[in-house]
């Protein structure tokens, strides 16, 4: 570990200190995806942290190409900012850090920038960029696209905290529907099945049929009133074969 008592004794990177543009095309290849950008400082810088309890010793901690990562919505608005380090031969990145309002992202000199850690209890770290121009232009890309938290912003997050608070701690009561609540079909008409409506429409006709047959029969036919009549014998046929008989008897 390399530790120094001032920040300007911090050394600048001396081998290396511009990358070439296959190495950033690779690193923005790796790091690029549909819903974020990345915009990188085209030289390698050194990454230094510091103690919480000591305020003026600063420790080497990491070496790679300094960018921000644009996380941004469907409407290309940017919601969120991380700050990374990465490493030029594989185009990955070796380090992240989220970049918020209360990060104090800032240039203590025009090489130097320091910003607080969310991420580690908010230590102080900085950035030590081997070329003033490229560290003052790293910087307005930093400044210029961290998400500036409104008083408008602020109240509708505290809003919708609440709203979520409020339905964890409610309960929803169920209500039972009644059939009376349900709506009727409406042009309904229920078909089993057309071949029994035809068979059942067939049978009915034929029913009729017989029974006018069968009551045609009993008006026609009344009977003698002798006992040898059968319901369904025809009278006049009875009178006449009793005449026939009589006949043949003379």
């Amino acid at each position: 570990m390399e530790r120094v008592v001032n920040c300007n004794t911090l050394p600048r990177s001396s081998d290396n200190i511009k990358i070439k543009d296959q190495e950033i095309f690779k690193i923005k290849l790796a790091l690029s995806s549909l819903t974020n950008s990345v915009i990188l400082c085209p030289m390698v810088a050194n990454l230094y942290t510091q103690s919480p309890t000591d305020d003026e010793t600063w420790t080497y901690f990491k070496r790679g190409v300094p960018g921000i990562i644009l996380n941004h919505n469907i409407e290309r608005v940017v919601t969120s900012v991380q700050l990374c380090l990465a490493d030029p031969d594989s185009g990955f990145a070796i380090w992240r850090e989220t970049l918020q309002n209360s990060s104090e992202y800032k240039a203590t000199q025009k090489n130097f920038h320091t910003f607080k850690m969310t991420s580690n209890n908010n230590c102080m770290a900085g950035i030590r960029f081997p070329l003033d121009e490229g560290a003052n232009i790293f910087l307005r890309d930093v400044i210029g696209n961290i998400p500036k938290i409104t008083h408008e912003t602020h109240n509708l997050e505290i809003s919708v905290q609440k709203s979520k608070t409020s339905r964890k701690g409610s309960s929803f009561i169920k209500k039972k529907i009644s059939k009376d609540e349900i709506s009727k079909p409406c042009m309904f008409t229920h078909v089993t099945s057309t071949t029994v409506m035809n068979k059942t429409h067939d049978t009915t006709k034929k029913a009729r049929s017989l029974k006018a047959k069968l009551t045609g029969k009993s008006n026609k036919y009344s009977g003698s009133g002798s006992s040898l009549d059968h319901p369904d014998a025809d009278p006049a046929q009875e009178v006449t074969s009793r005449r026939s008989v009589i006949v043949n008897e003379h």
